[in-house]
């Protein structure tokens, strides 16, 4: 047999393809006549009959024949790319299983469409093995795997065995309204139906049987029409249809899960049975081999059991089955994921990759995303979540491949794709229609959603701390479990919770325990919520997340990148209610909010006011600070002569240098160029037509670009490799590290030349011909036509040529409405496509470019909020809006006094002293907004300073409180670092914001706020000075006196108002100071001074003022003490006023004549008596004495007493006791003996007057006691003399008595003896009293 199929071989090589054709047919006949070992389509494509089957193939780019003939035939390249340049269409990728390439060739996929075709044949009939070495042998089974995990809460999976009548007559197939198009079976005998036909070896997938939209309830229908596919997946049952005891849902066991989260199935490792019983599948530890052809890649048959009969196969043990082979299911596998952010899990790619035969659907949210319909050989399709491609093995893509087909996720979930945390739903849809190998193979990593689950994810976003990253977040859940509307449902979730990292599937702590409701998290962790069997979550349970802890000046927080609402409080953030079927997954995202340039500053006015000033400066996407990363930009600008043509009223060239030349000055500023070399952006410039023409080198200045695009002409054709080739070179060169590299690459037209030499085809003996394109006379390295791509190398080469860019972002823009290859060239080179029709759409297009290269941000909704603190107020009583000053300064330096309700909203709360003014517009790039008022000290903080101050003299009176840095106005000195008050509240001077950040066309808004810094402003005291002075002058205490003065807040005397106490003392000069006194009333009293009475040189109110203050001393260097407020006080020496006439009586009687002249008399002193002597201010003469005088005139009258008089006015003023004890002056009085008049016997007594002062019991003064004391033997004492009395006796000569007849000689000798006697007497009496003296 042998030499038959290499005979068969041989005609096949010399007839050629319609040869091949007839030995197919021959072959069929001759395998059908009993030709027993050889396969008819091996024999017809000249390969081994293993090799017949469907095998594992390299999932790559689509690659479409392109050939003339349609026969998939290809051309190599020069070797270097393996780029199948003749296939031109489609590239040709490697999917990530890396199995090997399908070996199968021919013409199957031309002949797809014949009615009975040897190869159809060959997959139909299911003839025997090839080469049988053993005859079956009996073993024991593979091990069923005890570790598949269930997944039923996720991925549903649902089987459908289809009842084919003994898999003879095709019952699915009916006529009339009630049509099945589908066939089950070993023919297709309806006309026209060449969808149940097998596409062949190599022959592809038969794509565009079903329509990109799910039906209502959610089953494919097919393109042409409408019938819905739901009789074959449980939409519905008939006789025709499917029975209920064939469909088998939520099927369990099918899908492997490891520790990098891939969920999959491969029937090639593992064999899959389905048991009924426990409604799961047994997977084996090995495939199945059966007894139809052999297939190295095992099989799925869910329907049929293994048998312990075992084969060998070429050398490849496998088992038997044990019943008929049943080639004739389908099945549905579906799930709900989340979308991550950047499309990666486990920082791997998210991915759903499908690899086997027959139908697969996969459907993303109810549109088609990857088209594998048909019978046909093994082939796969892939999704790429984090690039958004869709690609299809390697000849997947055949004669039935669809044009219309979704080549990326944005055609299928919209432009929005990638938007994270969004849900998606996925549905497979699989149909085994052949009857002769099963395959399958699953693998995808998408993070599936259980319905019956609440995830809680927690990320950090922007520049974090290390510590943040360590933090460990609390979460609150509260879950309505019933999920009514009522907000008295929610009940906060106190149960048991499993901790996930990132995307991970493995948890890092499972059964951890919501103690008091508390959910802990790391930054890349999310939990899962499982409830319990008594509150079960279901897909209509509501909930909502609540952060606890949250640092809102730090972060803003959003939910699902910004699509579930959350309010922020003080220190929380609280997500809205959702509903669990809608939103399982709920990531709680802190993103540091960078805020907009702002300062906060205060300037001193020396008059005890201060200018605060707030403000912030706009940022927008024009400043090149704000790029991610440095980067090196390469503009490659078609300049072939099809851009003359025009575009806008301008033509193509023109519009498109406008476009670069506005990149470059966008890009490549004069902030750009002073970051530096290592960090900026620089572009480069490469021009083409036919070649690669004018190359401007590397540059961070536009003027570099500018100048040489404004040079470039038209002219010439279109060769995308030259270019591209040039470009490439350019990045390669740069030498600078971690930069990021972009192509532009701009062109208006499909290309024409190429510079590779390719294969284009074989002559007659099928030597190869190489670029058989060529036309005209071309530049040497130039190879096409210049008028086409007639083998679709010339675009295959550029293709290449950009695949080997490297890390570089390739940008595709479209010049025109109509380069046919430019979307096609994006795609397979993994790039970004805009179309640009017109000037609008290349801007548009540019713009989204420079977004990718350059962060855009600006700022709008900008308040700037000013709370004064307690020590600080409103300058003026009567503040109003005319006291706020808002202006703007551009970057030019022209400021503009900005108008209120047109550029801004100002709000003025007097009760809490706050300012608060809302911009109306965006912030404008470049420009200083700033809001600007006057404020001073409150009295709190004169008090707390003065307070702090006489505590503490050498404190600052602050503190530790001093300015923050950068917070002094234009040369002021007052703030920064330096000791002062907080003008504003805490948390009271702030700016919030909407920070809207563009990324090319995506765009988010963020509230932020951030707080200002802190100025401080200063105050001033004053100092009263209090000077003692003593009246009479040296009255003061010659002791250690100490005089208090107590010095009160207010106007009058108050204990508890008491600011201090001053001792005034001999030894200090008897003054005092209080210092460090704030603005306000004072009352300043002395203690009282026991015998003096104080008086005060000017009011005891003292009041001081901040204006006072500041005027004394406007300088802000000295602030203590600056003005001294003087009080003297005068103790006047306590004295009782006698008035002598009135209080002191001397009386004068005359006896034996009327007087005949005045008697007067001293008032003196008396000997020994101290206090007489100091205590007394009194006029007396010089003498020592106060004369009174008894008038002659008033002495007339013999034997009346008359009241001496002493001079009008005449004061004692005695010095009043102290304490308790009284003073006791005493006086003399004696009549005055000089001048005496003959016959006048003169009183020679002397009388003492003592004068007692004392304090009246009732502290209201003194009292006065005037007392005469008498000598004993006084003629005129009395027992309780009222006065000092004075008796004068007057005896003339003449008048004495004539008695006993004696003479008036007599007489004078009578008297003179009793003179003499009297004398005597006198003498005795003298000499007499000394010696008792003695």
């Amino acid at each position: 047999m042998k030499r038959i199929a290499e005979w068969f071989a041989a005609v096949g090589a010399a007839a050629g393809r319609k040869g091949k054709r007839l030995v197919a047919i021959v072959a069929a006949v001759a395998m059908l006549g009993g030709v027993a070992g050889v396969s008819a389509t091996a024999m017809a494509d000249d390969q081994s009959a293993a090799d017949t089957q469907q095998t594992t193939t390299t999932t790559e780019t689509e690659t479409p024949a392109d050939t003339a003939d349609g026969t998939g035939a290809t051309a190599g390249t020069d070797g270097t790319t393996g780029t199948d340049a003749a296939a031109g269409a489609e590239n040709q990728k490697d999917s990530a299983n890396g199995d090997a390439a399908a070996t199968q060739s021919g013409d199957a996929a031309a002949d797809a469409n014949a009615d009975v075709s040897a190869s159809e044949l060959a997959k139909q009939a299911a003839p025997a093995p090839a080469s049988v070495d053993a005859v079956a042998a009996r073993g024991a089974l593979p091990n069923i795997l005890d570790n598949v995990p269930s997944t039923n809460g996720s991925i549903k999976v649902n089987l459908f065995d289809y009842d084919t009548n003994g898999k003879n007559d095709n019952i699915n197939y009916a006529s009339g309204s009630d049509m099945r198009p589908f066939r089950f079976g070993p023919s297709d005998s309806v006309p026209g139906h060449s969808l149940n036909a097998w596409t062949g070896n190599n022959g592809g997938l038969y794509q565009g049987i079903v329509s990109s939209d799910l039906t209502r309830d959610g089953y494919p229908q097919l393109a042409s029409g409408s019938t819905s596919l739901g009789y074959l997946f449980g939409g519905e049952n008939n006789v025709n249809g499917l029975a209920d005891s064939h469909r088998h849902t939520d099927v369990d066991g099918l899908f492997q899960k490891d520790d990098n989260g891939y969920y999959t199935y491969d029937s090639a490792s593992n064999y899959a049975q389905y048991n009924s019983e426990d409604n799961k599948f047994r997977l084996y530890n090995g495939g199945r081999f059966d007894g139809g052809l052999p297939n190295s890649t095992g099989a799925f048959m869910p329907f049929n059991s293994l048998s312990n009969n075992t084969r060998n196969y070429d050398g490849i043990n496998g088992y038997e089955l044990n019943e008929d082979a049943n080639y004739y299911f389908g099945m549905t596998v579906s799930t709900r994921f989340m979308m991550p952010k950047d499309g990666k899990v486990n920082n791997n790619d998210m991915v759903f990759e499908f690899e086997g035969d027959d139908d697969v659907w996969v459907y993303l949210d109810g549109k088609l995303a990857l088209d594998l319909g048909g019978i046909h050989n093994n082939y796969g399709g892939s999704i790429n979540f984090a690039t958004g491609e869709i690609t299809y093995s390697n000849g997947a893509l055949g004669a039935h491949a669809s044009s219309s087909r979704p080549r990326n996720l944005s055609k299928v979930l919209g432009e929005d794709w990638n938007t994270a945390y969004q849900n998606h739903t996925l549905k497979m849809f699989y149909l085994e229609r052949g009857a002769g190998s099963s395959n399958c193979k699953v693998r995808f990593n998408l993070p599936t959603i259980d319905s019956g689950q609440i995830q809680i994810g927690k990320e950090l976003d922007g520049a974090v701390s290390e510590t943040d990253e360590n933090k460990a977040y609390t979460f609150n859940a509260y879950v309505n479990y019933s999920g009514t509307d009522s907000d008295n449902d929610y009940r906060l979730y106190d149960g048991a919770y499993d901790v996930y990292s990132g995307t991970g599937t493995t948890p890092d702590a499972a059964g951890q325990s919501a103690t008091n409701g508390v959910i802990t998290l790391k930054a890349g962790q999310y939990a899962v919520l499982k409830g319990s069997d008594v509150e079960k979550i279901t897909e209509s349970s509501k909930y909502r997340v609540v952060e606890t802890g949250v640092d809102q000046a730090r972060y803003a927080v959003s939910a699902n990148g910004g699509q579930v609402d959350v309010q922020q409080n003080t220190d929380t953030a609280t997500t809205a209610n959702v509903v669990v079927g809608n939103v399982p997954r709920t990531t709680v995202t802190n993103t540091v909010v960078t805020a907009p340039t702002h300062r906060k500053y205060i300037k001193a006015n020396k008059d005890g006011t201060y200018d605060l000033s707030l403000n912030v400066t706009g940022t927008q996407s024009s400043s090149s600070q704000t790029t991610v990363s440095p980067a090196d930009i390469v503009v490659v600008f078609d300049t072939s002569g099809s851009m003359n043509e025009g575009m806008s009223g301008q033509t193509r060239l023109q519009v498109a240098k406008a476009a670069v030349n506005s990149m470059a000055k966008q890009l490549l500023t004069a902030e750009n160029g002073a970051v530096g070399k290592d960090k900026n952006i620089q572009m480069a410039l490469v021009s083409f037509s036919t070649t690669a023409g004018k190359v401007s080198n590397f540059t961070d200045t536009a003027a570099g670009i500018t100048d040489t695009v404004n040079g470039l002409e038209a002219g010439g054709g279109t060769n995308w490799e030259a270019a591209l080739k040039r470009a490439n070179t350019l990045l390669a060169s740069s030498s600078r590290k971690d930069v990021k590299k972009y192509i532009v690459f701009m062109s208006d037209g499909d290309p024409t030349y190429r510079t590779s030499s390719v294969q284009t085809g074989t002559d007659w003996w099928g030597r190869p011909i190489y670029d058989d394109d060529d036309r005209g006379d071309l530049p040497d390295g130039v190879h096409g036509a210049g008028d086409g791509d007639e083998y679709g190398a010339n675009l295959s080469s550029a293709v290449a040529e950009a695949n080997n860019r490297g890390d570089a972002t390739l940008f595709s823009v479209g010049v025109s409405s109509d380069p046919d290859k430019m979307s096609d060239f994006a795609e397979r080179t993994a790039g970004t496509y805009f179309s640009a029709a017109d000037e609008e759409g290349l801007n548009k297009a540019f713009n989204a470019i420079i977004g990718q290269i350059e962060k855009h941000s600006s700022y709008k909704n900008v308040s700037i909020t000013d709370t004064l603190s307690d020590y600080a107020e409103f300058a003026d009583a009567n503040f109003n809006s005319k006291d706020v000053k808002v202006t703007s300064f551009d970057k030019e330096g022209t400021e503009t006094t900005l108008t209120e309700n047109r550029d801004y909203k100002l709000e003025i709360e007097f009760a809490t002293k706050k300012v608060k003014v809302t911009f109306l517009h965006e912030l404008a790039d470049g420009v200083t907004y700033t809001v600007a008022f006057k404020v001073r000290p409150t009295q709190k903080a004169y008090d707390e300073y003065a307070t702090n101050k006489q505590t503490d003299g050498n404190s600052t009176g602050y503190g530790t409180v001093t300015g923050d840095s950068g917070t002094d106005a234009p040369n002021n000195d007052t703030s920064s670092g330096k000791p002062g008050f907080h003008s504003n509240a805490d948390h009271g001077a702030e700016l919030t914001y909407t920070a809207v950040n563009q990324v090319g066309d995506h765009k988010t808004e963020t509230l932020g706020s951030v707080e200002y810094d802190h100025p401080v402003l200063q105050v001033k005291t004053g100092k009263i000075q209090v000077t003692k002075n003593w009246d009479p002058a040296g009255s003061a205490p010659t002791d250690d006196t100490k005089v208090t003065v107590n010095i009160y807040k207010g106007d009058h005397a108050d204990d508890s108002q008491k600011v201090d106490t001053l001792a005034l003392a001999k030894d200090g000069g008897w003054t005092g100071s209080l210092g460090n006194l704030a603005p306000g009333t004072y009352f300043v009293e002395e203690t009282n001074v026991d015998g003096y009475t104080a008086f005060y040189s000017q009011s005891q109110t003292v009041t001081i003022t901040a204006d006072d203050l500041w005027t004394a001393e406007p300088n802000m260097t000295k602030f203590d003490n600056v003005k001294t407020y003087d009080v003297a006080i005068t103790n006047t020496l306590n004295r009782v006023d006698l008035d002598v006439n009135a209080n002191v009586k001397v009386r004068k009687t005359v006896q034996g004549a009327a007087a005949s002249k005045d008697f007067t008399f001293n008032l003196t002193c008396a000997k020994g008596n101290a206090a007489c002597k100091d205590g007394v201010t009194w006029p007396k003469d010089s003498n020592g004495s106060l004369v009174a005088t008894a008038s002659k005139s008033d002495l007339q009258t013999i034997g009346t007493p008359v009241d001496a008089k002493f001079p009008d006015g005449s004061t004692l003023q005695l010095k009043a006791p102290t304490g308790t004890t009284s003073a006791v002056y005493e006086f003399t009085v004696s009549e005055n003996q000089s001048g005496k008049p003959a016959g006048w016997k003169y009183d020679t007594d002397t009388v003492t007057v003592k004068v007692t002062v004392s304090k009246k019991t009732d502290g209201s003064g003194y009292k006065t006691e005037v007392e005469y004391v008498y000598a004993d033997g006084d003629s005129d004492k009395t027992d309780n003399p009222t006065s000092a009395d004075f008796t004068n006796t007057y005896v003339a000569v003449s008048s004495l008595p004539l008695t006993g007849g004696k003479s008036a000689r007599d007489w004078l000798v009578y008297g003179g003896g009793l003179g003499l006697l009297a004398l005597l007497a006198a003498a005795g009496y003298t000499v007499w009293r000394k010696r008792q003296l003695v």
